[in-house]
């Protein structure tokens, strides 16, 4: 697998089911792709692995239980399209808080409903 296009219908699949999904073991992955978790109430956190080295437009909008997302690695600015929406667009701004040209790998993590993230490590 290189992108993650449509995984968000599986997840929602069964709802009621809330999971962290653990990308980590994905070597293979390189890409999570435009609209990749558009709405996907049964997710509440994500492990990115150092391989993705691009993100597409709006891939966290509407994730409303969303609360940790781990940057394995860094990502070029250039390759983490725009969010538009939250949580997305504030988790991108704090993903180049402190490195503007590639982001800050580490956990980033929000309150149920909030909009601030939080790297806490």
């Amino acid at each position: 697998m290189t992108n993650t296009n449509g995984i968000a219908a599986i997840l929602n699949a069964n709802p009621g089911k809330y999971v962290v999904l653990d990308l980590s073991n994905s070597t293979s992955l390189s890409a999570i792709g435009g609209g990749a978790f558009y709405n996907c109430s049964t997710i509440t956190g994500i492990i990115i692995p150092a391989n993705v080295t691009s993100i597409g437009m709006d891939a966290f909008a509407n994730c409303g239980n969303l609360t940790s997302v781990t940057f394995k690695g860094n990502i070029e600015y250039s390759k983490f399209d725009q969010q538009s929406s939250s949580p997305g667009a504030y988790l991108r701004m704090a993903f180049y808080e402190y490195n503007q040209a590639n982001g800050t790998p580490g956990t980033y993590t929000r309150s149920s409903g909030g909009t601030i993230w939080t790297r806490t490590q």
